[in-house]
């Protein structure tokens, strides 16, 4: 090969070189960003019908570090969940690694209301999961009353279910002296839980943009959305709405 055919070869392979690692850096960046430019847009979907509600967030890992000084300054936001603990179906009880940062930022900012949920495994002891639960969470005067997720029966039994829900807010409320709230997706609830826990507050999740589906659950928060975005979240968010002005919001908070 010639000195000029072997420059040649060279500088095509330089082009194929710096075209590859500029395609790596893009698909990275458009990866990292699949969400949108959620640092420069806002979009909360909020209902037509509560336009001027008292909107919240629930966070986990999956948001990723928030920049919650942002969150706060967005005056259409006014509390949020972060989830402490999650049990899974092979027997294990973890804590959100998020859990600890994000309540520690929220600190810092009294005015905006903070909580947090447990999410339920029917596998485990509802008073297993209850302790787990108070032993790795905070719950403060003012805070949201804290919240029980119930999402899955995996295919056992309603009787089974229904005991372990039960267990689990018998020891909640005899450990803490707290009322707790039960989160759920609206067709879960109603073929599952709808008429079982009539004493607890309710945050149903329902990702319509309307309200008819729901207004016969006597619900305190729905869940219209889960694929908001906002400044401060690199990632889609679930959005609230609560059902009340801002003195009905103490009827959720600890007293």
């Amino acid at each position: 090969m010639t000195k000029k055919n072997k420059r040649r070869l060279l500088v095509i392979l330089s082009i194929i070189i710096v075209g590859a690692i500029t395609s790596i850096i893009y698909y990275n960046k458009k990866i990292k960003n699949k969400h949108g430019i959620i640092n420069k847009i806002s979009d909360l979907k909020i209902p037509t019908s509560y336009e001027n509600g008292i909107l919240g967030i629930d966070v986990s890992k999956w948001q990723g570090e928030i920049n919650w000084k942002k969150i706060v300054q967005n005056n259409k936001i006014k509390f949020a969940y972060c989830r402490s603990t999650c049990a899974n179906i092979f027997g294990r009880l973890d804590t959100d690694e998020s859990y600890a940062r994000n309540i520690e930022n929220l600190k810092k900012y009294p005015q905006f209301k903070k909580g947090s949920y447990h999410y339920l495994s029917p596998y485990i002891s509802g008073k297993k999961q209850a302790d787990y639960f108070i032993e790795n969470s905070i719950f403060e005067k003012g805070d949201l009353i804290p919240v029980l997720d119930i999402e899955k029966a995996h295919n056992l039994s309603k009787t089974r279910l229904i005991k372990v829900i039960n267990d689990f807010i018998l020891e909640f409320k005899q450990k803490t002296k707290l009322e707790i709230m039960i989160y759920s997706y609206l067709s879960f609830y109603r073929d599952h839980l709808i008429d079982q826990f009539p004493n607890n507050k309710l945050w149903i999740a329902n990702y319509r943009n309307n309200d008819y589906k729901i207004k016969n659950t006597n619900w305190n928060i729905w869940q219209y959305t889960e694929t908001g975005k906002m400044i401060g979240i690199n990632a889609y968010v679930d959005i609230n709405v609560f059902n009340g002005d801002s003195l009905d919001l103490n009827d959720i908070l600890i007293q």
